[in-house]
């Protein structure tokens, strides 16, 4: 069951990546995810840069283009997209990274709850459209909460077991999962060593003798995967940024940092509380409007009977790992509101958890009430009704993402190749974000190349345009089109080779 609600959910994905969203970015993330991608696949952490004079004519959102032409994020997300996108299925990565995540929802739960509880958390979370629609695009947070469940999971697997078993393994397991978390969101892994560091210390105040003669081995095994993990990410830097520890997103903005004062990405503002209390109001909303498809969040009611159950500490410790999450991201200037609240994304599963808790203990007490016949058909009657009716709700939610965020994939009329083609770029980042995430880094190799017009930029609008002819002489040989401002896809032929 727990697979068959994996593949569920990997078939919503398809279906809303392919036929709602069309397979493409519909964010400057996604779009720098997807360049990145395009150099890891032909061996190459960054391109130089283009000659200065026709440089500005690709810039993009979130693409370092310094002299070194680049992605700003960590690398692991574009790493696993690189093969995907080479065949033309670049939204299968998270939409198996889905289906993945509500199987380790499944086992995780079923190992510190029951397996009832970890079914309909599964199903749940699998009818999810905040799940579907993070599975259906190219962002990390699929990636990130897949290293979260393998984390928890092994830590569970290590605080469980029982005196005298052998636990390094899971130590391992956990090392390498917060380690590649280092790779993939770096500031979430600071949440799981937090969790690590936590479980260690209640260890050694609870079995202190176990504790005394495993400590040393267990942290060997843990430390080590992540040490090595962490190189990697530091000989990235290196070779991007020239410095181990700079990243590549504080190369793009300086002010792209966590906690209060001058913060942003394009320019910088005043980050104060009234903006965290800003961030928090939209992230709620966006969970009332996409975390539970059917009957809705109202359905969270049924989280507090979680802590009547057996396993009320580790409810409690659940909890305090959202509330952990949202804390630090309410430290953070940007809101995150994409497709629902998707800082959020590695942990709103907990309230999942706990509904598809607080359920099974009613439905148990309905069981020690009337037997344990009436309680298990009233948990799976409960069970089909949420999942069916969530199934019913996605396919009237999910087709209203169609041209979300105003992007959908062009639709351009044939014409002569190799070709160059100018896109008024200026009004908004979509405008030019939509043609640019279909070439490759590899410009002069582009049977078509799109280019921003006059070199225009709808983020620095004190830059004045430059001529087109400067790109023209840099590739020449090829048809000049100009796409014409405000039309569907209609191009104006300027030149001939």
């Amino acid at each position: 069951m727990a697979i068959l609600l994996g593949l569920l959910l990997f078939v919503l994905a398809a279906i809303t990546a392919t036929r709602v969203l069309e397979g493409v970015p519909h964010s400057q993330d996604e779009v720098a995810y997807l360049f990145q991608a395009r150099l890891f696949a032909r061996g190459e952490l960054y391109r130089p840069s283009l000659p200065e004079e026709v440089r500005p004519f690709f810039d993009h959102e979130f693409v370092v283009n310094n002299g070194k032409w680049y992605g700003k994020y960590p690398p692991l997300t574009s790493a696993l997209l690189a093969p995907v996108d080479a065949i033309g299925v670049p939204w299968l990565m998270n939409a198996v990274l889905g289906a993945a995540a509500a199987f380790l929802l499944y086992r995780l739960t079923t190992s510190v709850f029951s397996a009832r509880t970890g079914l309909l958390a599964a199903g749940l979370f699998a009818v999810s459209p905040f799940s579907v629609l993070m599975s259906s695009g190219f962002m990390s947070h699929a990636v990130a909460l897949v290293l979260n469940l393998v984390f928890f999971i092994a830590l569970t697997r290590v605080s469980l077991s029982a005196a005298g078993s052998s636990t390094w393994r899971w130590h391992f397991v956990a090392g390498v999962a917060v380690g590649l978390e280092v790779l993939a969101r770096p500031y979430n892994s600071v949440l799981l060593l937090t969790v690590y560091g936590l479980v260690w210390l209640r260890m050694a105040l609870r079995d202190n003798a176990r504790f005394r003669a495993t400590a040393l081995r267990d942290i060997v095994w843990f430390g080590s995967p992540l040490l090595l993990l962490v190189a990697m990410i530091l000989v990235y830097n290196r070779a991007l940024t020239g410095d181990p520890l700079l990243f590549g997103h504080q190369v793009y903005s300086p002010w792209d940092q966590v906690g209060f004062g001058p913060r942003g990405v394009e320019g910088a503002s005043e980050y104060d509380l009234q903006d965290l209390r800003s961030n928090l109001r939209l992230n709620l909303k966006a969970v009332d409007s996409k975390l539970i498809a059917w009957p809705g969040t109202w359905l969270l009611a049924a989280a507090p009977l979680a802590f009547l159950g057996r396993r009320r500490e580790v409810a409690a410790l659940a909890l305090s790992f959202l509330v952990a999450q949202i804390t630090a991201y309410a430290a953070y200037f940007h809101a995150g509101v994409y497709m629902g609240p998707r800082y959020w994304y590695e942990a709103t599963w907990v309230l999942l958890v706990l509904v598809a808790e607080g359920i099974s203990v009613l439905t148990g007490a309905v069981g020690r009430w009337r037997g344990a016949k009436v309680g298990g058909w009233s948990w799976a009657l409960v069970a089909m009704l949420l999942v069916v009716g969530s199934i019913r709700s996605d396919t009237i939610k999910l087709p209203g993402f169609e041209g979300y965020n105003a992007i959908s994939r062009p639709v351009l009329p044939e014409f002569e190749t190799p070709a160059l083609v100018f896109i008024p770029a200026r009004e908004n980042w979509q405008a030019y974000g939509r043609y640019f995430s279909l070439q490759s880094p590899f410009i002069e190799e582009e049977a078509v190349v799109f280019a921003r017009d006059g070199a225009g930029s709808n983020v620095h609008d004190e830059r004045p345009l430059q001529s087109n002819q400067l790109l023209v002489r840099y590739l020449p040989g090829r048809y000049v089109y100009r796409l014409e401002p405000g039309s569907s896809g209609r191009l104006v032929l300027l030149s001939r080779p």
